[in-house]
């Protein structure tokens, strides 16, 4: 038997600037590789933590672009992003969270 659970914080991971910025900057320095191969497949899922200190960790694929290279490049391109805000618990320590980036063009 396998049990999970999902431990919501007080206060969520925020990257500086909001999630449109980072997505605008993610798309900005995205390589032309990057951009082409995406443009013909579906969507790539990659979880990740922030971790207490707004670093971007332990990134891995819920579902891989099925070419190593597009995945290295997304690896790369994420874990390059700039440091986030950290999540916090209800007493404002600061603690890891888990999120799942969406990347590609949304299908039918």
């Amino acid at each position: 038997m396998r049990i999970s659970y999902h431990v919501v914080p007080t206060e969520e991971a925020t990257c500086p600037g909001g999630m449109e910025k980072f997505i605008r900057d993610l798309q900005a320095n995205s390589p032309q590789i990057l951009v082409n191969f995406l443009a013909n497949t579906p969507m790539v899922h990659l979880n990740f933590t922030i971790n207490k200190n707004g670093e971007v960790e332990n990134i891995n694929f819920k579902d891989s672009s099925g070419d190593k290279e597009v995945d290295q490049v997304l690896i790369d391109l994420l874990s390059k992003s700039k440091k986030w805000n950290p999540a916090k618990d209800r007493n404002g320590n600061n603690i890891n969270q888990q999120l799942t980036l969406t990347y590609g063009l949304p299908g039918c």
